[in-house]
């Protein structure tokens, strides 16, 4: 994650509020499936993280070089509430302590690493 973005290859940011809305509950609900980790219920976790991370990684391509003062703290909103949302579920998947999840806890406490590392540049560039 959080690789270089080409210039090329970046793709444009939602125009509105309500579609900005839908492309983050979409990602909340990713989110979602991905807490599943701290079940004891069957779910496709494979599939929950790549849906997860191909949404975080479409909004790192955003060209949000025009991006007004109202979607830029909207947006900055969003991704805040998706770090809190995956350090919760790493607290509560290393509190359970399920072996067999473990794989998947290191991929969650990756995502979160690489994600917050990636936000802080995103609001340092937002405050110049």
């Amino acid at each position: 994650m959080a690789k270089a973005v080409n210039p090329s290859q970046t793709t444009k940011q939602p125009d509105t509020q309500q579609e900005m809305e839908i492309f983050f509950n979409l990602l909340t609900d990713h989110t979602d499936k991905v807490s599943l980790i701290n079940s004891v219920y069957e779910s496709d976790l494979d599939a929950a993280f790549l849906a997860m991370e191909g949404s975080v990684e479409e909004v790192m391509q955003w060209d949000l070089s025009g991006i007004d003062a109202l979607m830029k703290r909207t947006l900055l909103s969003y991704l805040t509430f998706h770090r809190e949302t995956v350090w919760e579920i790493i607290q509560e998947a290393r509190a359970l302590l399920m072996s067999d999840r473990r794989e998947y806890v290191k991929r969650l406490v990756n995502h979160h690493k690489e994600f917050t590392k990636w936000l802080s540049r995103m609001e340092r560039q937002f405050a110049a």
